[in-house]
């Protein structure tokens, strides 16, 4: 285990991020990495592209920087976020990773101390899982100041959303539910605890069902209040209505529902789930394929197993 000047133990963490078609967003994020002053840290790559864009670009650029990393690559299979992430987990705590920074790669973290401060604080205050506030970019409004579950709905809507920092900051709660695993920092015990991420979510909700599970667990979510990092919302899906979206959010709501939610709340957030992509496509003028989409995902998520 490393240790500081003061020889005080500086505990590992492994940083895992899942590649997939998206190299334009990747040198913002490893200068991030790189300019980091917390030094015992170990990247996990996992590369679910489907050509070799993201991986020729990684390599390019990580010959000149001076980050640890680990390649793991799919071969051109995508398979899945959820699993991708449990392969990089994976190698983290086989390699002495006491934390786990689950991160995406569109992001870009403000300053040199984020590493520092969230470890510090987790640190501190014995506390399990770890989010800074997040900001959207390049709007520079919060997208992320914590969240709570709500059963009728199975959803977790995130807090001020699109607000001004400075004018929500006194109402950002300390502790919370659930944090996206954008940029949350895990204690392994958690993963020792309630296990690793659904790989039948694929995309989509596996977040949830995690923080669900964790949260079930008596873990909270505490957020370090200081906007760190910036978020290029949705560079790599498309977003809620794309039709990767629109089938795996309708999919994987109803099952996350079936799977976690105690009656008569899963009842009531499954009709809604249903009523509402049904109605939806005719409030909206939604393409037809986007209706398709939409269906086939109330069908699968009823069918798929617990």
């Amino acid at each position: 285990m490393n240790t500081n000047y003061y020889g005080e133990s500086v505990k590992k963490i492994g940083l895992v991020t899942v590649l997939f078609n998206s190299p334009g967003v990747l040198p913002d994020f490893y200068s991030s990495i790189e300019k980091q002053n917390y030094l015992n840290t170990h990247l996990y790559i996992v590369d679910n592209s489907t050509n070799k864009d993201s991986e020729n670009l990684t390599l390019e650029i990580l010959q000149s920087k001076n980050i640890q990393y680990t390649f793991i690559s799919n071969e051109g299979n995508n398979v899945g976020v959820a699993q991708a992430n449990n392969q990089g987990i994976s190698q983290a705590l086989n390699d002495g990773c006491e934390y786990v920074l689950l991160t995406n790669n569109d992001l870009i973290f403000d300053g040199v101390d984020t590493l520092s401060s969230m470890l510090c604080l987790a640190e501190e205050e014995q506390c399990k899982l770890l989010s800074p506030v997040i900001f959207s970019y390049p709007e520079k409004k919060v997208w992320y100041a914590g969240a709570f579950f709500d059963k009728k709905k199975a959803i977790a809507p995130h807090l001020f959303e699109g607000a001004d920092y400075h004018d929500v900051i006194a109402k950002i709660p300390k502790e919370c539910d659930y944090a996206p695993t954008c940029f949350l920092l895990v204690h392994s015990s958690v993963f020792s605890d309630i296990g690793m991420m659904d790989a039948r979510y694929f995309a989509y909700y596996d977040d949830t069902d995690f923080l669900y599970r964790a949260n079930q667990a008596g873990n909270s979510v505490r957020i370090l209040n200081e906007p760190l990092v910036f978020h290029k919302v949705s560079t790599s899906t498309g977003g809620g209505l794309s039709l990767f979206g629109a089938y795996y959010l309708t999919r994987n709501r109803i099952f996350f529902a079936r799977k976690n939610i105690e009656a008569p709340y899963y009842i009531l957030s499954v009709a809604f789930t249903i009523v509402t992509r049904l109605i939806y496509p005719l409030c909206r003028k939604t393409p037809f394929k986007i209706y398709k989409a939409f269906i086939k995902g109330i069908f699968d998520g009823l069918a798929l197993k617990k």
